[in-house]
């Protein structure tokens, strides 16, 4: 009906079993394991100049930030512009980002530009002079 055997739960097996893979243990070996995992578990920085294209690195609108975190899954690139700061989770969403901070420019200079306000008042005034 069940399994015949029964798992050792004595507690100094269990111990020993917690400290060899906590890297606590005395046993023969464990030094090349704790000098394995402190290599995996530093924080690694990147430079954003080694990882994408100059042309995402500054623009008109914005400037990335030269260091790149990381968890050693995604990089993380801070940028800053006049609109504020922002953050790209990976170098596909970089030039979106990027992107992004064009369109608030454009957005925020179509007021600015009378071919816009003309054209609004044009449209507006158009159906009252037609009839």
């Amino acid at each position: 009906m069940g399994c015949a055997t029964k798992p050792d739960s004595s507690p100094s097996r269990t111990t020993a079993h917690v400290e060899r893979l906590a890297g606590t243990g005395k046993q023969e070996g464990t030094g090349a394991v704790e000098g394995q995992l402190s290599e995996y578990e530093e924080k690694r920085v990147l430079k954003a100049k080694d990882l994408v294209r100059s042309e995402f690195l500054q623009g008109e609108h914005h400037t990335v930030d030269e260091t790149v975190r990381t968890d050693g899954f995604t990089n993380t690139y801070s940028i800053s512009s006049e609109y504020g700061s922002f953050e790209a989770h990976g170098a596909i969403m970089l030039p979106i980002r990027v992107h992004e901070i064009d369109v608030i420019a454009t957005l925020r200079d179509l007021p600015k530009r009378t071919g816009y306000v003309g054209g609004v008042a044009d449209a507006v005034t158009r159906p009252v002079r037609g009839t």
